[in-house]
C-alpha cells in the first residue's frame, strides 16, 4: 500500500492514508466499491495528493487533472465522475461522462505541461510507476530519512512521480510549499534534520534563489527542465546549491536521463540514460532528433477515454547530441533551425553574459530569426545587449531578433511556454 508522509508548515507530520480518510469522511463521500475511472483535481495540494494515493490503493484508475486546466476549482468539461478538493472541502462531481469506463491497463493518467502543444494525457501502469520510483530514488539518493520539497502542484507529472510516488516508495517525507520563492528557504530549514533534501524546482524557484549563503551539500536541486545556460548553471552550483539537470517527457514519466555526476564534465548536459533506456540520434530533415527505447512510455488516453497502443520506443520532438561517454546535451526542438552552425542551446549559452543565472528560453523559429524569452522583466539596456550578442555571434540582422521578458508562467509546470499566443 502506498502511503506518503507529509511534513506540514507547523513542523508536524501527517500521512496520505489518514488525510484522505478524514477528508472523504468529513465530506460524506463514499467511494465506489467496484474499480472506477475517477478524475481528481483541487487547490489543496495535500488533500489532492492524499486522495490520489487512496484511490490508487483502492484499485481505481485516476486521471490527475492539472489545476490550470480545471481552474483548481472544477473539472474540465467531459471529465466524467470525479473529486475536487477545495481546501479541505471535497466535492463529488458527475458531469456528462466522456472520460470512459475503467480499463486500458493503466493506473494513473497524467497531463503534459502544455509548453509545446495542447496538453495530452498518458496512462502509466503499476510496473512503470515502480520503475520510475526506483530510478528517481537512485538519481536523488533518497532514504526514509530524506525530505522532498516543492511548490509545484501534485497534478503536474514531474511532481506526481518524483515527489508523491517516490516519497511513498522510499519512505521519504514530502513537503508541499505554497509559493515558489519559499522553496529554497524551506529546504535550508529541512536540511538541519534530513539526511537528504531534494528540491523539485522550476524557473520561478530558481529565479528566486538568493546567493548570500549556499545550501548544504546534501541538498540536491532538480532543475525540473528549467532553461538554464551552462554558465548560469555553473553560477547556481557555486552560489546556491547542487543543481542538476535531467531529461524526460510526460510520456516517459519525466525521466530517461539524469546528471548523476554533478561534475564539471557533465555540466550543461542532462547526464546519461537510466538503466534499461537506450538513446540515439536520428537525422530527420537534417536535424538531430532524440530517439528513445524505454520500459516506461505511457499509453496515450484520448479525450473520450479510449486508450492507444502501448509503445516501447519513440522519436521525440527534441534535438540533441550524445557525447563519448553517453551524456546527452539538448540542442533545441524539432521546429528550431540551425543558424550559421548554432542551435538554440548554443545561443542560450551566448546570451548568458547578460542573463546570468536567469532562466531564458531561446527559439530559432526560422533560419534568419531568433526569439529570446527571459523570465521576469528586462531593462531596455539588457534587451539591447542580448540582441547585440545574438546578432554578432550568429551573423544576423538585429531586425530578426526578438527579446522579451515573460512574467506570466501560467502553465501548471510553471515553464516558459514555447507557444506564441
Amino acid at each position: 500500500m502506498m502511503n506518503t508522509r507529509f511534513t506540514l508548515s507547523s513542523g508536524e507530520e501527517t500521512d496520505s492514508f489518514t488525510l484522505a480518510r478524514e477528508a472523504l469522511r468529513a465530506n460524506g463521500i463514499t467511494l465506489p466499491k467496484a474499480p472506477t475511472r475517477i478524475a481528481v483535481t483541487g487547490d489543496d495540494q495535500h488533500v489532492t495528493a492524499a486522495i490520489t494515493l487512496h484511490l490508487l490503493n483502492s484499485d481505481h484508475q485516476v486521471v490527475l487533472v492539472p489545476t490550470s486546466l480545471a481552474g483548481g476549482r472544477s473539472l474540465p468539461r467531459g471529465c466524467g465522475y470525479g473529486l475536487v478538493a477545495l481546501g479541505r472541502t471535497v466535492r463529488e462531481v458527475c458531469p456528462a461522462s466522456r472520460i470512459g469506463t475503467f480499463g486500458g491497463g493503466w493506473r494513473v493518467a497524467l497531463y503534459s505541461s502544455g509548453s509545446t502543444r495542447a496538453a495530452a494525457t498518458f496512462g502509466f501502469d503499476g510496473r512503470q510507476l515502480d520503475t520510475l520510483a526506483a530510478w528517481y530514488a537512485h538519481a536523488y539518493g533518497v532514504t526514509a530519512a530524506s525530505v522532498i520539497v516543492t511548490s509545484l502542484p501534485v497534478s503536474y507529472n514531474f511532481t506526481f512521480v518524483a515527489g508523491l510516488i517516490l516519497a511513498a516508495a522510499s519512505g521519504a517525507a514530502l513537503r508541499l510549499v505554497g509559493a515558489a520563492d519559499e522553496v529554497l528557504a524551506e529546504a535550508a530549514c529541512l536540511a538541519v534534520r534530513a539526511d537528504r533534501v531534494v528540491v523539485l524546482a522550476n524557473p520561478v524557484t530558481l529565479d528566486s534563489a538568493k546567493t548570500d549563503s549556499r545550501l548544504p551539500d546534501h541538498v540536491l536541486v532538480d532543475s525540473g527542465g528549467a532553461p538554464l545556460s551552462t554558465p548560469g548553471l555553473r553560477e547556481l552550483r557555486h552560489a546556491v546549491a547542487d543543481v542538476r539537470e535531467g531529461y524526460g517527457l510526460t510520456e516517459t514519466g519525466s525521466l530517461t536521463h539524469f546528471d548523476l555526476e554533478g561534475s564539471g564534465d557533465s555540466l550543461g548536459t542532462v547526464g546519461t540514460s537510466q538503466p534499461g533506456v537506450r538513446c540515439w540520434i536520428e537525422a530527420v530533415d537534417d536535424k538531430p532528433r532524440i530517439a528513445l527505447e524505454t520500459p516506461v512510455i505511457g499509453t496515450e488516453v484520448a479525450p473520450d477515454g479510449t486508450t492507444g497502443r502501448p509503445r516501447t520506443s519513440m522519436l521525440t520532438g527534441d534535438l540533441g547530441t550524445i557525447g563519448p561517454v553517453g551524456r546527452l546535451r539538448l540542442l533545441g526542438r524539432a521546429d528550431d533551425h540551425r543558424i550559421n552552425g548554432f542551435w538554440p542551446r548554443d545561443t542560450l549559452d551566448m546570451v548568458a553574459e547578460v542573463t546570468g543565472a536567469r532562466c531564458a528560453l531561446v527559439l530559432h523559429p526560422n533560419p534568419d530569426r531568433v526569439r529570446v524569452k527571459v523570465l521576469g522583466e528586462l531593462s531596455a539596456g539588457d534587451v539591447s545587449r542580448i540582441r547585440s550578442v545574438v546578432a554578432h555571434e550568429l551573423a544576423l540582422s538585429p531586425a530578426g531578433i526578438t527579446v522579451e521578458g515573460e512574467d506570466d508562467t501560467s502553465l501548471h509546470s510553471r515553464k516558459l511556454s514555447r507557444r506564441t499566443p
